[in-house]
């Protein structure tokens, strides 16, 4: 943009004044060169990044991409968004992370999940929680909790209390 911008100012100089600079052909032939330039770049630009007649917009890298941003990042969709990564993904977040959903949240995997977490893990759902802590004390708690198993039902403890 800065360089159509100067070449259009030296069109306006050359329209307005005596050729004093140098030979018209000159200044004609930099013109030229500095128009070319300035398609290679819109043509570069044109084969990574792709609008449609929908107003569509599609960004292509061969390779890597990277994004540095300073300050904030903001990404507003409103309608679905969709992820697809062809091998491992990764978040580093050096705060707090927080995720809301209005609807459900499904969590899938094919082999395991591993919640974990430095000082306590809970679960709840209304007046049922579920707390782990990192001393290894568990505390279920709920109006009425049952235990049930296809199988044998195998309690161990230094000491079982019953009230």
């Amino acid at each position: 943009m800065k360089r159509t911008m100067i070449a259009i100012a030296m069109l306006a100089a050359m329209a307005s004044a005596p050729s004093q600079a140098g030979p018209l052909e000159d200044q004609v032939e930099l013109l030229k060169k500095e128009l070319l330039q300035l398609q290679q770049e819109v043509a570069a630009l044109r084969a990574v990044l792709a609008r449609d007649a929908m107003g569509n917009v599609t960004l292509r890298a061969a390779g890597f991409r990277s994004t540095e941003i300073a300050k904030d990042d903001v990404l507003k969709v409103t309608g679905n968004y969709t992820a697809t990564v062809g091998g491992s993904a990764s978040t580093s977040v050096s705060g707090n992370v927080s995720h809301r959903a209005t609807g459900s949240v499904n969590v899938n995997a094919a082999r395991s999940i591993v919640l974990e977490a430095g000082d306590q893990l809970m679960l709840k759902v209304g007046s049922a929680s579920m707390l782990m802590q990192k001393n290894g004390e568990i505390t279920i708690t709920g109006s009425a909790i049952s235990i049930k198993g296809s199988g044998d039902v195998v309690i161990k403890g230094s000491r079982i209390l019953q009230n």
